[in-house]
Parts: structure tokens; C-alpha cells; sequence
């Protein structure tokens, strides 16, 4: 049954979502095509510094093309498929979640995937379609390029649960929430060697940015057994770091649900 198999169930949601949103098709098409422009725009930003300096340090505009073809595409598989993520916040300080914390096969996961976030399929969409054009399109090169995407979400995901469930702890931690989720995505998008010393520790701890994109463009210019293990305990700790996070908030919540209805 979809609803003890996490991924059955996840992609069964997805396509219920998708095809509600599509009966909208003109509101379905032009924030898809909205999100790749933007993501088109802020290429060009880039494309102009590298044509008045030719370089940053030994990044070119091939590398800023593959930095962007795999940041874009994590973040669309990720927000796409798990939209609701990034509202957790406002859910959980506005006691938004009882409707869901007997729901099988997962409470965490029926969060997630309660809201699809439709313009992230353009920004997935950009992603493939810039790496078709750039990047190693062989079987070899797409089987490299789905797997350090689909790491660098899970990376993006684990950041994203865990910062959203801070609001279990400190109340309405919904602006602290979107800083570290918006630094997240502007520093993977980013070339690394503008980086140096402590920032770059950052980039590979506190905000993961470095194993969402740097990483993954490196296994893609120069793949390495080792940088991929390295890139899957990354995105595993991730995951399971926003787990235990939530998990340990929800019970504080369950707690305060139960003294409110005891209360009354």
C-alpha cells in the first residue's frame, strides 16, 4: 500500500498534486516559466563577471554553468517534491499540526508533502536543461548527475527541517527560519573559490551549501569513488540531523497539546 512505503507514497502525492495543479494550466505553466527566467536572469549576472574577469580562481563560466545546472535542480526536486518544508515554521507556532500527527505512514512525511510548491518544477526543469546542453550527457554522466542532485536535495531537505522546527524550541521562528534557508541557497549558488578560511568551514557544517553544490560540481568534473561516499554521509546526516530534530520538537508539541486539552 502507498501508505507504508515512504517513496510509493511521496510520488503518489506528487502526482495528485501535479495533476490539480495542471487543471489550472495557464497559472501551472507561467510559474514554471517565470522560475527559469529568474533562474536565466541571475545567470547573466554571472555570465558578465566572468566575461570582465575571465575567471574566479580556477572557476570559469563552464563550472558556473554546471554550479547552477546541479543547485537549480536540487533545489526544484527538493521544494518540489517536499514544498511544505519551508511553511513548517509558521504550521508548528501557529498549532497547525494536529490534523496530521496520526496520519500513516509518517506525521513528518505527510507534512512535507501536503504542499507542493509548483514554480520549483521550473527551476528543475532550468537544471536538467542546462546540464543537457553543458554537461556529460552520456549514461555515465547523467547517472553522476542525477545522483549528486537528488544528494544535494536530500542535503537541502535535512537544513531545511531542521531550521523550520526550530520553532518547537524558541516560539515563531519563522524570519530566523527563511535567513538560514535563503543563505543556504544563495551561498550554493556561489563558485567556492570565493571562499576561504572560516567561511568555507561554514559552507561545509553550519550552512552545508558546499556539499549541496561545490561537492557534487566536483564529482561531476572529476568523479571520485571517495567524494561520493563523503557526499552521501553528508546528505544522510542531513536528513537525519532535521529528523531528530523534529522528531524531539513534535514530542514538546504532543506535550503542549495534551496539557492544553487536560487544562480545559
Amino acid at each position: 500500500m502507498a501508505g507504508t512505503d515512504p517513496v510509493r507514497f511521496t510520488l503518489l502525492m506528487a502526482g495528485i498534486q501535479l495533476k490539480a495543479a495542471m487543471e489550472y494550466r495557464w497559472s501551472f505553466l507561467s510559474q514554471i516559466l517565470f522560475m527559469a527566467l529568474n533562474d536565466l536572469f541571475l545567470l547573466f549576472f554571472w555570465w558578465a563577471i566572468f566575461e570582465r574577469f575571465g575567471s574566479l580562481g580556477e572557476w570559469k563560466m563552464q563550472d558556473m554553468l554546471l554550479l547552477y545546472a546541479v543547485g537549480t535542480s536540487a533545489f526544484g526536486l527538493c521544494v518540489g517534491l517536499f514544498g511544505n518544508v519551508l511553511h513548517l515554521a509558521r504550521q508548528i507556532s501557529h498549532g497547525q499540526l494536529d490534523a496530521v500527527l496520526s496520519m500513516p505512514p509518517d506525521p513528518m512525511l505527510n507534512l512535507l508533502v501536503s504542499g507542493m510548491n509548483v514554480a520549483a518544477y521550473g527551476d528543475l526543469l532550468f537544471g536538467i536543461t542546462l546540464y543537457a546542453i553543458v554537461g556529460d550527457t552520456s549514461a555515465f554522466g547523467w547517472a553522476i548527475f542525477g545522483s549528486v542532485i537528488v544528494l544535494g536535495a536530500t542535503v537541502m531537505l535535512g537544513f531545511f527541517l531542521a531550521t523550520q522546527s526550530l520553532s518547537f524550541f524558541i516560539g515563531s521562528a519563522e524570519g530566523l527560519a527563511e535567513l538560514l534557508s535563503n543563505a543556504l541557497v544563495t551561498f550554493s549558488l556561489y563558485p567556492p573559490g570565493i571562499f576561504s578560511g572560516w567561511t568555507r568551514f561554514v559552507l561545509y557544517t553550519a550552512v552545508p551549501a558546499g556539499f549541496m553544490t561545490h561537492l557534487p560540481v566536483e564529482l561531476i568534473r572529476d568523479f571520485s569513488l571517495p567524494g561520493l561516499l563523503l557526499l552521501t554521509v553528508a546528505a544522510t546526516t542531513s536528513l537525519l540531523v532535521g529528523r531528530v530534530v523534529f522528531q524531539a520538537g513534535l514530542r514538546r508539541y504532543e506535550s503542549g497539546s495534551l496539557m492544553v486539552a487536560r487544562g480545559l
